[in-house]
């Protein structure tokens, strides 16, 4: 600080500036005199203050010095320029020219910071970007601007080293742990180290010697407390059921994934059973060490070579690559013989005592050599092969040779011929393999090493570390198996890992047979050894594995769809009519007819030209013809031909127009007078070799029923063809034409005659002959029936729809009216069983067609066939199954309105039907035959029409809906027993519902499963509001204006008008035994009466005085008769009351107390007995059954409400709207 003289410190006041203003003035003044323009600018500006000691009234306190901003910048404002000093003034100043002078200090640049208050940053963090990056809601420079900071400030200082601190690594917790190799390491502090990348821990324990630098590490921190519990173990006790029982419903989930199948813990003797070679197959299946989990698919017999090129590998080429085959073969054959070396000694053993240890230990031997078998190894023993050449390729018999051709197979014995000729041949082939094998480890050693004989250990050895080397090549050649996905299960992907390869593709396979026995699991065999599959069950769960992986593109782009469903039905091999899809709801305005379409799985009967199957006409009980012929057929053949001939009388054809798939069906009625006549259908597609339904009927042309075979009635006929498209789902092509026949003249009843009389009564299914100028029927005919109504269009329509439904006009007429039905689906073989099933109820239409009336067929002439059933669904109410959900919506416009858009004026035709239901079934239902049965012969079914009747109101039973119950099942002669249907199950994989589910759509309400329901005839009724029964019986024995009976009368003696009286009768019988003393009688004592013999008694009824207790003489005891059952009643004792009971210590004093005024005075001892006597107003029987109950509570009102309701209404005024409508409106 530079001295100033007292001139220079001294300085004149101006007007109006204080005494402080002007000595600031002089001391810069004097400052700038000296030092000029070389003032250096160093250091960070601050606010600097200039504090007086004494403030003279009127003048502020410390003022800042403000910011000089350029150099050449001087005012008379109090400033300084940066970097300068605050001016220190002597306390001894005198000032002369004022008259008090003012003591002043100016403060130093240090002082005068600690007097400057610092300002903090302060932002909200909206989001923490990474450990170096925030993003806050106030940037730093907007801070800035807010508290007017102008210049440098500390922010790299503050900032710097800074870092995000999250709460999960707060170390200050102790929760943070650093872990390295499975070792936890708590840490107490953590700080960022100097270079910025990377950071130092302080550890609680220090590190393990064997941590070394560059190991991984990573922090956790401990969530959850430590938690402990003392548990008691307590020892299960397996208590056997004594009976079956029914487990709870579980009502909480329906989708419960635990499977709730448990199984009891079972030894090892348990598990196997009690056959010896069933034990040692199961152990070498499970236990064996050479045979891993998963096993590629390899085939051991196909050549892999092209043998128009190089030489054949005879299958080696499968599995040998680096080892080599004839070594492979040996060893096989070495093994082979040490297996017959202990077989042969422990069966030489059998007959000595005291051997069962050897022998035991000699089979323990052979089966340790089974379980060493590789896969090879494995195939050979086991297996069987011959040699198959065809277009799939070349198959050698690589398999050792066996002596049966079933399993198990019996080895050929080493040294017999068939076995050593086969040996010998497989080590010349394996030989020259080897040899032209350039992979394998032996050919690429030096000639002199594998020449020498002395180095056959370490050859020997090479070709251990080839086969080695052999077995993880065959697992890097199948990778690519996964894209060949087929069917079977020794082909493309391995069956070991398809469950593995599905779950990565996300879908999850399931086991079905987690109940089964272990050797039916693993060997499909009994216990006892005996064969129970041709499979075992994890074949079978594979081979299902298979097939769904085979198909998974299919259900990938199907899933959620019946199809989808239906295809993993088919891979499990269950038939869609055994577990069905149903679905519910769909639109249905009440005009709807539902239907459900399926697949039907049928067959149907070839003729070839020359067969045919002979019929009746005739009913055999009361020779009524038929009024309506029914089949369905196929014919790939363009020609004319007989579907159906009576001799000489009429035939159905078919006409073909010009070898086309185009042509008639006539049908032709032979006459003496005039030849043949006939009746063709337009023009139609009957050639396509797909299938037509046929009908010709016959009716009255009155409209009267046919009774008689009567010729000259007028007559008319009508032939019919249809056929149904699957893919339309309706009925694609009809055709019919129809002739009256009045029966006037003699030339039409010729016609009526050759139809419904003839001398013949055999018909032809077929054509018998070249009759009516055709040949017979080539083609397939199902389904052939009579029926003895005219079946309605409406019903033949059904029919095409659904050919197996046999519903006639009425439902009665499937068991009334349908004469005989032959539906032509056998499997079987017609030459050496010519039989043909009638299924018509009606047995007197001669029963089964057999024998001589099937003609020509020498073999199995049935085919397969799918049919695609529309089936017309009953209207059962709310839960009809329906297939057909789509809504076809017609739209009209309301009346007198246009289009518009903005409003809409469309009515759609599907605004009032129902929405749609989400609910789901898949079942297996025993009562879905029986519901298929009653679809089947009664179609048009509706049980609004059924159960309206409103006489059955008060009835537990439908009267109209019961005849048609009795109506239906008179057919039947036993019940339905739906225990045999349930024992399928247990031939299917228990996974297929767990399998199907994971195909159904998300919001599908669905439920799978076995499903018991009632039949859809049958319907339980419940009575609401029963109305009393009482029998109302009438007694009339008086006129008009007579008493007639009076009710009150008593039954008094020999009065005549009493309202009922008592009588009975003391019968006895005859007999011819005496069991008694008494004389004079065959019974004895048994003709006397009942006797009561009272003796040493008083009996004051009679008079007789008192009787003696030893009685003698000739005095007779009192006797009466009893033929009245007496009727002994007694009080009911009291609930509340009881009565004093008193006990005297001898007779005299009993006495006293029946005299005495205080009978307690005589008794020793008293106690209480429940009286019989009761007051009314407690709660007894007789006030309960008046009184109490008759209270109603809430828990006795029907609608569980007060018993007393006090409804408090207010009146409601009813005022008219002034409009050009009318409306009413309340107030």
């Amino acid at each position: 600080m530079p001295e100033y003289s007292e001139s220079q410190r001294s300085f004149e006041r101006t007007e109006g500036e204080t005494q402080g203003q002007a000595d600031f003035r002089a001391a810069t003044a004097a400052t700038l005199s000296r030092y000029g323009n070389r003032i250096n600018l160093r250091g960070a500006m601050r606010n600097a203050y200039i504090e007086p000691p004494v403030t003279a009234p009127g003048e502020q306190g410390p003022r800042p010095i403000g910011f000089l901003r350029d150099s050449s910048y001087f005012a008379d404002q109090p400033r300084l320029y940066p970097g300068l000093r605050a001016l220190k003034l002597d306390k001894k100043r005198v000032l002369t020219k004022v008259k008090k002078k003012k003591k002043e200090r100016i403060i130093s640049k240090k002082r005068a910071q600690v007097k400057i208050k610092n300002q903090d940053y302060r932002g909200r963090i909206l989001e923490v970007l990474d450990s170096n990056r925030i993003r806050v809601a106030v940037s730093y420079e907007d801070g800035v601007n807010v508290t007017k900071h102008k210049g440098q400030d500390q922010r790299a200082e503050t900032f710097k080293y800074w870092r995000v601190n999250y709460e999960k690594t707060n170390i200050e917790r102790f929760k943070t742990y650093m872990v390295c190799d499975d070792d936890y390491y708590l840490l107490v502090n953590d700080r960022l180290n100097a270079d910025e990348k990377s950071r130092v821990v302080k550890l609680k324990q220090p590190l393990q010697e064997n941590k070394n630098t560059l190991d991984k590490v990573y922090f956790v921190e401990k969530r959850l407390p430590d938690y402990e519990e003392r548990v008691r173990l307590v020892p299960f006790v397996d208590r056997p059921d004594d009976g079956i029982f029914l487990r709870i419903p579980n009502l909480n989930s329906v989708d419960n994934p635990i499977n709730f199948q448990g199984t009891n813990f079972k030894n090892q003797n348990d598990l196997l059973g009690s056959d010896t070679q069933l034990n040692f197959e199961l152990q070498e299946k499970l236990v064996s060490g050479s045979l891993l989990d998963v096993q590629p698919n390899i085939d051991y017999q196909k050549t892999t070579t092209n043998l128009l090129i190089d030489l054949d590998d005879t299958g080696f080429g499968n599995y040998v690559n680096f080892s080599t085959a004839e070594s492979r073969l040996k060893n096989f054959k070495r093994k082979l013989e040490l297996i017959e070396s202990h077989t042969k000694l422990s069966q030489s053993l059998v007959s000595v005592s005291s051997s069962l240890a050897t022998i035991q230990e000699e089979e323990n031997k052979r089966q340790r050599v089974v379980n060493s078998f590789d896969p090879f190894e494995h195939y050979m023993y086991f297996e069987s092969s011959s040699y198959v050449s065809s277009s799939l390729g070349q198959f050698h018999d690589t398999a050792w040779p066996k002596t049966n051709s079933s399993e198990p197979y019996v080895l050929a014995h080493t040294t017999s011929s068939q076995a050593t000729t086969w040996y010998d041949n497989m080590i010349l082939s394996a030989s020259s393999y080897d040899q032209n094998n350039v992979n394998s480890l032996r050919n690429s050693l030096p000639e002199h090493i594998y020449s020498d004989t002395s180095n056959n250990v370490f050859l020997e050895f090479m070709d251990m570390v080839g086969q080695q080397f052999d077995e993880v090549w065959t697992y890097v050649k199948s990778i690519t198996d996964v894209n060949k996905r087929v069917e079977k299960v020794s082909e493309g992907i391995s069956k070991d890992v398809a469950l593995h390869f599905a779950r990565a593709l996300g879908l999850e396979l399931y086991l079905g047979n987690d109940l089964v026995d272990l050797s039916e699991f693993l060997l499909g065999k009994n216990t006892d050894g005996t064969t129970k599959n041709t499979k075992s069950s994890e074949d079978i769960s594979e081979e299902i594995w298979k097939r769904i992986l085979a198909n998974l593109p299919f259900f990938i782009k199907a899933k959620g769809t019946e199809r989808a469903v239906k295809g993993l039905l088919s891979c499990y091999g269950i038939p869609s009519s055994i577990l069905r899809v149903r679905e519910y709801g769909g639109p249905d305005k009440g005009t709807r007819v539902s239907y459900e379409i399926k697949r039907k799985f049928t067959r149907a009967l070839d003729f070839k030209g020359s067969q045919y199957i002979r019929v009746p006409w005739k009913n055999d009980s009361n020779g009524e013809v038929p009024q309506t012929i029914e089949f369905r057929y196929k014919t790939p053949y363009k020609a004319d031909q007989v579907l159906f001939r009576k001799a000489a009388g009429f035939g159905i054809q078919l006409i073909n127009s010009g070898s086309t798939e185009y042509g008639n069906v006539r049908f032709a009625v032979s006459s003496s007078g005039t030849g043949v006549s006939h009746l063709d259908t337009p023009k139609l597609k009957l050639f396509n070799n797909d299938m037509w339904s046929v009908m010709l009927t016959r009716v009255s042309s009155s409209g009267e029923q046919l009774v008689d075979n009567n010729a000259s009635r007028s007559v008319d006929y009508e032939i019919t063809a249809k056929q149904y498209d699957s893919t339309r789902q309706k009925i694609l092509f009809e055709g019919s034409s129809s002739l009256t026949v009045d029966g006037a003249s003699a030339l039409s009843a010729s016609y009526n005659q050759r139809v419904v009389n003839n001398s013949s009564t055999s018909t032809f299914i077929g054509g018998n002959g070249a009759s009516f100028g055709s040949q017979q029927f080539s083609g397939s005919l199902m389904e052939f029936r009579f029926w003895s109504e005219p079946l309605s269009a409406s019903v033949f329509d059904n029919h095409v729809r659904t050919p197996k439904a046999y519903n006639g006009n009425t439902s009665a007429s499937s068991y009334d009216d349908l004469l005989l039905r032959l539906p032509l689906d056998d499997n079987k073989n017609l030459q050496t069983n010519p039989t043909a099933s009638n299924l018509a109820y009606i047995k007197t239409y001669q029963g089964n067609i057999s024998g001589s009336n099937i003609n020509g067929f020498t073999g199995n002439f049935y085919r397969t066939l799918v049919d695609q059933e529309k089936l017309k669904v009953p209207n059962v109410g709310p839960s009809r199954r329906n297939a057909t959900k789509i809504r076809i919506e017609s739209n009209t416009l309301k009346t007198g309105t246009a289009l518009s858009p903005e409003v809409r004026n469309e009515v759609s035709s599907q605004d009032f039907a129902p929405i749609d239901s989400n609910r789901l079934g898949i079942y297996f239902s025993p009562v879905d035959v029986v519901n298929e049965d009653i679809v089947y012969s009664i179609a048009d079914l509706s049980l609004d029409d059924l159960i309206g009747d409103p006489r059955d109101e008060f009835k537990y039973s439908y009267r109209t809906l019961g005849n048609l119950q009795r109506e239906y099942f008179k057919r039947y002669t036993q019940s339905n027993n739906f225990f045999d249907y349930l024992r399928i199950l247990k031939f299917y994989d228990s996974s297929v519902f767990t399998q199907v589910r994971q195909l159904l759509p998300a919001r599908a309400n669905s439920t799978l499963g076995v499903l018991i329901e009632p039949n859809i005839l049958e319907r339980t009724k419940e009575v609401i509001g029963k109305q009393p029964e009482f029998d109302n019986r009438v007694f009339a024995n008086a006129q008009d204006f007579d008493d007639g009976i009076m009710v009150t009368r008593t039954n008094l003696e020999n009065n005549e008008s009493n309202f009922s009286t008592a009588n009975s009768s003391y019968d006895t019988y005859n007999g011819t035994l005496n069991l008694a003393i008494t004389s004079g009688s065959d019974l004895g004592f048994l003709n006397t009466p009942s006797k009561l013999r009272v003796l040493g008694e008083n009996d004051r009824r009679l008079g007789f005085g008192t009787t003696y207790l030893n009685a003698s003489g000739d005095v007779s005891l009192k006797n009466f008769t009893d033929a009245l059952v007496p009727i002994i009643s007694g009080s009911r004792l009291s609930e509340t009351k009881e009565i004093e009971e008193l006990f005297f210590p001898n007779a005299l004093s009993a006495s006293y107390a029946n005299y005495a005024p205080n009978p307690k005075f005589y008794a020793n001892s008293s106690s209480f007995k429940a009286a019989d006597v009761e007051s009314i107003a407690d709660s007894n029987n007789l006030f309960r059954s008046f009184y109490q109950g008759t209270k109603n509570t809430r828990e006795t009102t029907f609608d569980k409400k007060e018993p007393i309701e006090v409804l408090i209404v207010s009146p409601t005024k009813i005022v008219t709207q002034d409009s050009d409508i009318s409306k009413l409106k309340t107030k």
